[in-house]
Parts: C-alpha cells; structure tokens; sequence
C-alpha cells in the first residue's frame, strides 16, 4: 500500500495512557511530575513517562513490547506486572502509585477513586503538607500517630471530612503521616431568626466530622497502590488517647485552617 502525503497518516495507538488531575479542583496537573513505570517481574527495568501537549503520559515502547497496533503487541494485556508511581517534585501532592494493565484500553483511572463531577478516566492527585492553600479555599491539617506513640507514624491513611451528610474533602496521609485537606468553603449557614448583629459571625462556622481509613503495616517505600488505599477499612480517630475517647467533631471557622489534633498532643491519634 502507498501512503499519500497530505491525506495517509500514521496512527501509532500507545500501549498506556494516564492523566493526572488534581482531587481538588479536577484541573489537569503534568508540570513538575515525576512519572516513572517499573516491569515488576523485571524491576530493573524502569522507563521515565513523558506527558504530550493534553498532559496524558503516554508509554509507546517498553520492554520488548511495541505499540503500533493490536497485531504488533507482544504480550496479552496483564494485570498488576507493571507500576506506575508518580511525584511531584513541586511538593504540591501526595506521592501516587497505580498498577494499570499493559496494554491498556483508552485512558486508565484506578477502581474506587472518586472523581470529581463530569470527569472520569484519570489519576487523581491528593495534596501534600507542603502544598499552599489555593485562595479563597480552606483546610485542615493534621499528623497521624497510632495511639499513644509518638513516634509512629499512620502512613497512608485516607481521610473524609463530612459536614452531615455532605463530603467536603478527603485526601491521603503521605509516608510521615501528614495529611491537608483543601476544599471550598460551605455555603454559609442559614441566619437564625431574631439573632442579634454580633450572632452574624457564626454563619460561617460549621461543625464537621472526620473519618479515617487505614490499615497497618503499609511500607514507606514502595509506594501502596492507590486501590489498596481506597479500599483500607474505616479505623477510630481519638481526641484522647488515655483513655481512648472517641474524636468529637470539629469546628471549622471561615479564613482558618482546621487542625485535628488529640490534646495536649500536636498529634492526631489512631485507633488500633
């Protein structure tokens, strides 16, 4: 067959594809992330990812495989051979790490993580400590301790904060057990009838739960797939820790940063 110049193209169907988009907001995130893929039947062998012009990271060629087209792949599609582990060298997000099948079907998003409205097929990324509060968005902080230790950190732990039965935020505790929540203020409570002028402050204070789920011994390196965290059971959070009493749920004022803490502790305590 001849190919003719201006009408034939080439069309070279790539083995993966993922896109990473912030949990926050949804926006496509590519600028300053690290994205690598690992053979894990074969861990030497490790390939840098590079996101085109629609910040989709693409794999086209990797370990004897090739991507031309259905009939030139070498290997049927496999499931949790290969890892993808993305970081973020700006600090804005939790380091991820997700376990797609090579080849892939379209886009890949990982099973049981929430999308925000009206977008599917993606990777999200949840903020780190270390990343600032957009404006005009709140937060809460905290750093996960099992009880009564100090010293040992809950990795990994997902984290939901509630107001009634709206989830305003959830995000991941990075492998030193901090974790921020950013997320939009809520609407601003309804005004009570015949309440003074002094009262109007407290439309913006809301009284929110926090969830955690966790489970122990997740490693530090490497990094516990994402699937494997969303899928962690619920554990107790404690606002003593001896004796353990159950953490009563929190005041979250408008231009304050919320910060979870189990007293006189600068920690957040866990259940075990």
């Amino acid at each position: 067959m001849t190919l003719s110049p201006g009408h034939d193209t080439i069309v070279r169907e790539a083995l993966l594809g993922l896109q990473f988009r912030d949990a926050v907001d949804g926006r496509v995130v590519a600028e300053g992330l690290q994205v690598e893929i690992e053979d894990l039947w074969q861990p030497r062998r490790r390939q840098a990812l590079m996101a085109n012009r629609s910040g989709v990271f693409a794999l086209h060629r990797f370990a004897g495989q090739r991507g031309f087209g259905d009939d030139d792949i070498d290997s049927p599609q496999v499931a949790n051979r290969f890892r993808v582990t993305a970081r973020d060298t700006l600090g804005r997000y939790v380091a991820t790490s997700v376990s797609p099948p090579v080849p892939g079907d379209g886009l890949f998003a990982p099973r049981a993580a929430g999308s925000p409205p009206g977008l599917t097929r993606h990777v999200p990324l949840f903020s780190a400590a270390t990343r600032p509060v957009p404006v005009a968005m709140a937060s809460l902080r905290a750093e996960l301790r099992e009880c009564g230790h100090d010293d040992r950190p809950v990795r990994w732990a997902r984290l939901e904060l509630w107001l009634g039965s709206e989830r305003l935020a959830e995000g991941l505790a990075d492998d030193a057990g901090r974790v921020m929540l950013v997320f939009p203020l809520p609407r601003p409570r309804a005004p009570v009838l015949r309440a003074s002028p002094a009262a109007a402050g407290t439309y913006f204070d809301w009284s929110v739960t926090l969830r955690a789920f966790s489970q122990a011994g997740l490693p530090t390196d490497p990094i516990p797939d994402l699937e494997d965290l969303f899928a962690q059971p619920e554990v107790g959070l404690l606002q003593g820790a001896s004796p353990p009493v159950p953490l009563a749920p929190l005041t979250l004022h408008a231009g304050e940063t919320l910060i979870a803490a189990s007293p006189p502790s600068s920690f957040l305590y866990v259940a075990e």
